[in-house]
């Protein structure tokens, strides 16, 4: 009868507790490691113009994968603590860059499109009540005769601003009923502050049209500034 070698056969004797060895590989460091990739792909392009609103999606989840991976690893079930926070203060950072760049962005192309609003005519009551002041004189006219007439209306521009600008105003002539008689435009060029200047209106004109802008009234339809 024979016996077999447990020992030999490579097989645990009794009583022998097998080792588990528990591994602390990178896949339980998954939530970490996404974070903090996250995070600095958020961090690069916070601070980009337009480019950057890419981190406020970024970002969000970013902080979600590093609080699971922080809490994981303080309570022994995952590793990689140390990528995790860093992941959470990299999406924080990146996130608040993200706001600021977006905001910054957002104000830029507000005060472009003021300025091209104020440039064209498009924002004639800002003008009017922040930068230029006009003020306007009588109309007078000389019959040149052959039905010319030598006339203008004497307009003064005043720079009310802080800064030196360029003014164009267009105004026009109403009869006493409100119909429009004629218009014109007139500009001043680089008035610095408080600074005015004189420039004449309704200069050539017909006969006719003279005789009807002595009784006219004259108002600012339009004012540009740049």
């Amino acid at each position: 009868m024979s016996t077999t070698n447990v020992e030999s056969a490579g097989l645990p004797q009794a009583g022998y507790v097998q080792p588990v060895v528990v591994m602390n590989g990178p896949g339980r460091q998954g939530p970490a490691i996404t974070s903090l990739v996250l995070g600095i792909v958020a961090a690069v392009f916070c601070l980009i113009p337009i480019v950057g609103m890419i981190s406020l999606v970024l970002a969000p989840i970013g902080l979600v994968f590093g609080v699971v991976g922080w809490r994981g690893a303080a309570v022994g079930r995952r590793a990689g603590k140390g990528k995790a926070i860093a992941g959470v203060v990299l999406a924080i950072l990146a996130g608040i860059g993200a706001i600021a760049s977006t905001v910054a962005v957002a104000t830029a192309v507000d005060e472009a499109g003021k300025s091209i609003d104020r440039a064209v005519g498009n924002a004639t009551d800002d003008v009017l009540a922040n930068d230029l002041g006009v003020a306007i004189g009588t109309y007078t006219a000389k019959d040149l005769g052959f039905g010319l007439t030598d006339g203008k209306l004497t307009v003064t521009l005043t720079n009310k601003s802080s800064k030196r600008q360029s003014f164009d105003v267009k105004a026009e002539a109403l009869t006493p009923s409100g119909t429009r008689i004629a218009t014109d435009t007139a500009f001043v060029s680089a008035l610095g502050p408080g600074q005015s200047d004189e420039v004449a209106m309704f200069e050539f004109v017909s006969g006719d049209e003279a005789a009807q802008l002595k009784r006219a009234t004259f108002r600012v339809i339009q004012a540009s500034a740049y």
